[in-house]
């Protein structure tokens, strides 16, 4: 997932979420938008599952 501003907050809130939904050890990156990824994160995210992908108007989550 990427972010604008406060990516380890966004972070957090997303571990809490799959956390309460049942997943014992989450695993969440937020990425700022427009940074090139290292070749570790490039990886990651090729084997990744979107969790959503950008925002509706209004700010609103689009599920993926």
């Amino acid at each position: 997932m990427t972010a604008t501003t406060q990516c380890a907050r966004l972070t957090g809130e997303l571990q809490r979420v799959l956390r309460a939904l049942g997943t014992h050890e989450p695993s969440v990156e937020v990425i700022p938008r427009g940074i090139l990824l290292p070749r570790y994160h490039q990886a990651a995210l090729a084997a990744s599952v979107p969790l959503a992908m950008g925002a509706a108007e209004g700010g609103q989550l689009v599920p993926s």
